[in-house]
């Protein structure tokens, strides 16, 4: 059963930042996932979870949703910057990948959005690069999903594309429209002192050698999650 917790509607770019990381996910799957890893609760007048993450030190005010459930990954953007005022927006879940460099359960991790000349700020990819400095690159990951099995993956830098048929050119790690968006959402923000970075932090649900499978899915969207966790005080760095 969900726990719920009330909080009034408000505009938080005219008062106090109400989330440090705003998180958006595509699928039910994908919030599913994020959710439990999190530990956020729901949020009955936001249509959001929100939640403390507390990790390496850190204490994290966390706000996700689906971006489905307001139109689209811009809009969810928005409403994002509207009412959370995040200092950073992420796009997580599952997206496919683009050539063999990586496989399906591994998560990629990306701050520029390959031939649309869409980057995040540079503060965002030094945290990103401190990330793999402490964790190698790739990283090598155990994630134990919420079932306890635990599997074997990989954590690789690089970047993805909007374009579902860019050709595999050993340069880009996956295929993900909604990244564009995001990275276009960011560029075009109406508030550009709200929200400072964005990033990508997608597991891969299949790839050349294993076929779409709704297990398949739910397990990247896990490792994607469990990545982000990791991820968070990096990206508390950038902000500062």
């Amino acid at each position: 059963m969900e726990n719920f917790r009330a909080r009034p509607e408000e505009d938080s770019v005219n008062g106090a930042r109400q989330a440090d990381i705003g998180v958006i996910t595509g699928t039910p799957v994908e919030l599913s996932a994020v959710r439990d890893v999190l530990d956020l609760t729901l949020t009955v007048s936001a249509a959001a979870y929100e939640g403390t993450v507390h990790t390496r030190g850190t204490a994290t005010r966390v706000a996700a949703l689906r971006a489905a459930e307001h139109g689209s990954t811009a809009e969810a953007f928005a409403r994002l910057a509207r009412e959370y005022a995040p200092e950073i927006v992420i796009l997580t879940g599952v997206a496919e990948a683009l050539g063999p460099q990586i496989a399906a359960g591994d998560v990629a991790v990306a701050t520029e959005v390959a031939g649309a000349e869409q980057t995040s700020p540079a503060a965002v990819a030094h945290a990103v690069s401190c990330f793999f400095t402490d964790y190698g690159d790739p990283a090598r990951f155990h994630t134990e999903d919420a079932r306890g099995v635990s599997r074997g993956h990989r954590v690789l830098n690089g970047t993805v594309t909007a374009d579902p048929g860019r050709a595999a050119d050993g340069q880009v790690l996956a295929v993900d429209p909604a990244a564009g968006d995001l990275a276009r959402a960011f560029r075009e923000r109406a508030e550009p002192g709200v929200v400072h970075g964005w990033a990508v932090v997608r597991g891969i649900g299949d790839d050349a050698y294993h076929e779409r499978t709704d297990a398949g899915q739910a397990t990247a969207a896990w490792h994607a999650a469990a990545v982000l966790r990791c991820l968070i005080p990096y990206f508390r760095m950038s902000a500062r």
